[in-house]
């Protein structure tokens, strides 16, 4: 299992970071640029998310915070799937803004861009849970391109240093996920 821990580390686009631990022993940081000129929404979200900086959820009470989440799914050669900070499985979640101000009904965030795609290893978007309108915590983070997310998760940044621990992560999982 990786866990997860974050801080916000600024930047003119803005930077954040996850130190990710396997088996409980810390594998590394990975660094990421978030894209808030194309999906802000999305970059802020994910950036408060790393600091933990908005308290508790007003739909779940839980921390509005990665730290201590894992990744839940692990496809090599595709992605890992993580941020679930509900039920740390994949099937919950909440955003940092509340209704009407950035989120729609039940925390959860509006697609507001397919402008970038999933290129290649490192790039970060909104998982998509049941359909359009659907990303709330939890993250996608590509180990190769990954096309079958385009027009259906929201691209908001990519990792720009801690590569070898995408090496570590990936080798953690299998094809099942």
């Amino acid at each position: 299992m990786a866990a997860i821990a974050a801080r916000d580390i600024g930047a003119p686009l803005p930077k954040v970071w996850l130190r990710i631990d396997i088996d409980g022993e810390p594998a590394g940081i990975v660094t990421f640029v978030l894209r808030a000129d194309v999906a802000p929404r999305a970059s802020e979200n994910f950036r408060g998310l790393c600091t933990g900086e908005y308290g508790r959820g007003r739909l779940t009470g839980k921390p509005l915070s990665f730290a201590g989440t894992a990744f839940f799914r692990i496809i090599p050669g595709m992605m890992a799937v993580g941020g679930d900070i509900e039920n740390n499985d994949g099937t919950g979640g909440e955003c940092v803004f509340e209704q009407g101000k950035g989120a729609l009904a039940e925390g959860r965030l509006a697609d507001e861009s397919f402008l970038l795609r999933h290129t290649g290893r490192g790039v970060l978007s909104t998982a998509v849970h049941r359909g359009p309108d659907t990303g709330a915590s939890a993250f996608n983070l590509t180990f190769a391109p990954c096309r079958l997310l385009d027009e259906r998760a929201v691209v908001f940044g990519y990792a720009v240093a801690g590569r070898e621990v995408l090496d570590r992560l990936e080798a953690c999982g299998d094809a099942a996920g």
